[in-house]
């Protein structure tokens, strides 16, 4: 397990830590560590001290709260820890601030806002990612240049296609 990309998630809904494990681990290659509940979330932060916890805070036998409670008691190197949750309200984003929670997701919320934020704690940039999967976000640019042609008035369409190959070579570098 390669120490620098260990995520523990804890998460009791099957199909979110289903989801969240499976795109952690194929778009960023990181090590993900599974916990349905509290008690086996602080077994495995133990057991593996991993960099980054996306942590639920209502969780079966103990509480999100507790577990930030004890892995902030244990000593240590503290992990960045993102708190996903459907708790709303501004009394339970400052509670987990107190446990040195910066990032904290209401649900539901953007998958890509989560792995930004693992993204930005690991030190991977959007640069890392494959050539190829950026080709398969962005449209060529003769498809812009034709869907352009039907709103793009006859007098600006030099430079709306300058402005645009423009672009599209800063994209490439």
């Amino acid at each position: 397990m390669e120490e620098e990309k260990k995520i523990l998630v804890v998460e009791a809904d099957p199909d979110m830590l289903y989801s969240v494990k499976t795109i952690l681990e194929s778009d960023l290659g990181c090590s993900v560590i599974e916990a349905k509940d509290g008690e086996e979330a602080i077994k495995k932060y133990e057991e593996y001290k991993p960099k980054i916890v996306i942590l639920e805070l209502m969780l079966p036998k103990k509480s999100g709260f507790l577990v930030m409670n004890t892995i902030k008691t244990r000593g240590g190197a503290l992990p960045y820890i993102i708190v996903v949750t459907g708790l709303q309200g501004k009394r339970n984003r400052q509670y987990a601030e107190h446990f040195g929670v910066k990032d904290y997701l209401n649900k539901p919320f953007s998958m890509e806002k989560l792995t930004g934020l693992v993204r930005g704690y690991l030190g991977i940039s959007d640069a890392n990612k494959s050539g190829e999967s950026q080709k398969q976000i962005l449209p060529s640019l003769e498809q812009i240049l034709k869907a352009s042609e039907e709103f793009v008035p006859l007098y600006a369409k030099e430079a709306f296609k300058q402005k645009i190959s423009e672009l599209y070579k800063n994209k490439s570098h």
